[in-house]
């Protein structure tokens, strides 16, 4: 540990990237529903296509879902970091994160509040949309 360890400027090192990683998420909820709705979109204009479409539509959804939790994931790690720095447990500017893979694994963090109210509404409005063109309504 050096003499000139700036306790301030390392926790503004790490809000930072908690930042980011905060500004990640949104971007990635944004992505999704851009990209759900440009697919919903052009599969409006296919005929014979169109239940097609929307089950493709499931592929980017699961995969911004995931993506999104990992960003929670790094974000929450960080903000542990921020913790041990401010409360003086930490006292150099490593940026590493500990894995603590019980606290903040992929099952705890898909189930999370953030998550649910988000993708689980997402989910269940292109259930309706593929039973309805199912049906034919």
């Amino acid at each position: 540990m050096s003499n000139d360890y700036d306790k301030a400027k390392h926790l503004e090192m790490i809000q930072g990237i908690i930042n980011r990683l905060s500004g990640k998420s949104t971007s990635v909820k944004g992505w999704c529903i851009t990209l759900i709705s440009a697919l919903l979109i052009f599969s409006e204009r296919s005929t014979e296509f169109r239940i097609y479409f929307i089950l493709i539509i499931a592929l980017p959804l699961i995969s911004f879902y995931f993506l999104d939790t990992f960003y929670l994931i790094m974000e929450r790690r960080y903000r542990d970091l921020y913790e041990e720095v401010r409360t003086g447990i930490k006292k150099d500017y490593d940026l590493k994160i500990e894995r603590k893979v019980s606290k903040y694994d992929y099952s705890e963090v898909l189930k999370g509040t953030t998550q649910k109210w988000f993708y689980i509404p997402t989910i269940t409005i292109l259930t309706l949309i593929i039973i309805f063109y199912g049906l034919g309504i």
